[in-house]
């Protein structure tokens, strides 16, 4: 690798499907080595995505860096011109609707860590090419972590006459280095005493953990998921995490056999003779467990709070059965997850504009949808 530094880096688009599968390979191999390695940019999830909302006026734009050949950094984005003008670039599993939008956490250009200095220095400055100017009006990101290759353009902003849009977010985080045991100590007397209770309880009523083992089971607890989920925030008038066939589509899709076969899908559920309590989804990172979502059944007339038992016991087993040290909650300031977390970090929705009326008018736009859908839920709930 080491030679690789004193050799150019070259950047060069991806801009089609067929060129997005002949990555496979490569994308791979750098993940394995890399140290900014997340959810948001595993092949896979990628892949799946693309193909399922990569449709009409959506245009792969991915980056690719290479020295001597070699794949040393890529970064996954898409282009879309809206109907007023604006040419939006976004990274890959950015989807923004009516109803709002899904912002994934940990985006990044994914790279080895001997590489990020040189990337962030230079990345920023492709973006802003000439030969991309034309590209965007808008370039929306996603949620970075502060240290990101991206997090440059938070500067580069400031320098070169662009509008950072950024705001911040909080990634609640459970620390399980020392294992179940070390996680709860690191609680106060009384959170430890209460979490302890809960699974005593749970244990005495012959309650049942489990962990999808193949394809079968895992879809068979998706489903499960999904309809508690929907049904929660249904109820609350909210549409879910799950409300469009697509949507359903593209995670029964990550159940396929390479997801599993790696690993990186998790879903477990918690049960009471047979009633199912909980459910929780999430993608396991190395020695990091991303928690994605939930279906809780708040109908059971047996285990109290399931949602916080079912967090609890699947960080026994990540801890304890697969050794993991980090259980992150993803961006979002719930209650639960501050309840349960021992620490948290700073995340930023990396998100730029260039000055000019299109601009102007966009962000107008995004304003009156925003209260829009505010009067909507409030009339609904």
């Amino acid at each position: 690798m080491k030679h690789l530094m004193t050799e150019p880096l070259v950047f060069t688009i991806v801009e089609t499907s067929k060129q997005f599968d002949l990555l496979e390979a490569e994308w791979n191999e750098l993940f394995d080595k890399s140290h900014n390695s997340s959810l948001s940019l595993e092949y896979n999830w990628l892949r799946e995505w693309w193909r399922i909302f990569g449709k009409g006026k959506k245009k792969l734009f991915i980056i690719t860096a290479r020295a001597g050949g070699v794949l040393v950094g890529v970064l996954p984005l898409y282009t879309k011109t809206s109907r007023l003008g604006l040419r939006k670039m976004s990274f890959i599993g950015i989807e923004e609707t009516a109803h709002g939008g899904v912002y994934p956490e940990y985006c990044d250009m994914l790279c080895e860590l001997s590489w990020a200095s040189t990337l962030k220095s230079k990345v920023s400055a492709f973006l802003n090419s000439k030969d991309l100017y034309l590209k965007w009006n808008e370039l929306n990101l996603g949620i970075i972590s502060q240290d990101s290759v991206l997090s440059s353009l938070k500067h580069y902003c400031s320098e070169n006459g662009l509008i950072d849009r950024g705001c911040e977010h909080t990634s609640y985080i459970a620390t399980l280095a020392d294992g179940f045991e070390g996680y709860l100590r690191q609680l106060s007397s009384n959170r430890r005493q209460r979490f302890r209770r809960l699974i005593k309880s749970f244990e005495l009523e012959g309650g049942e953990f489990k962990v999808a083992k193949d394809r079968p089971e895992a879809r068979k607890f998706l489903s499960e998921l999904i309809e508690l989920h929907q049904k929660r925030w249904s109820q609350a008038g909210q549409i879910g995490a799950f409300h469009s066939v697509e949507l359903k589509e593209f995670h029964g899709r990550l159940l396929g056999e390479s997801l599993l076969r790696n690993g990186r899908v998790f879903l477990s559920r918690t049960s009471v003779h047979g009633e199912v309590q909980a459910l929780l989804y999430g993608f396991i990172i190395r020695n990091r467990f991303e928690f994605y979502q939930s279906g809780i059944n708040l109908e059971s007339k047996h285990s109290k709070s399931p949602g916080f038992l079912a967090h609890l016991l699947t960080m026994r087993y990540l801890a304890n059965s697969m050794s993991l040290s980090e259980y992150d909650f993803l961006a979002g300031d719930s209650e639960y997850k501050k309840q349960l977390s021992t620490t948290s970090r700073t995340l930023i929705q990396q998100r730029v504009s260039r000055p000019g009326v299109i601009t102007r008018l966009r962000r107008l736009t995004d304003l009156l949808k925003a209260r829009l859908n505010r009067i909507i839920q409030t009339r609904t709930i």
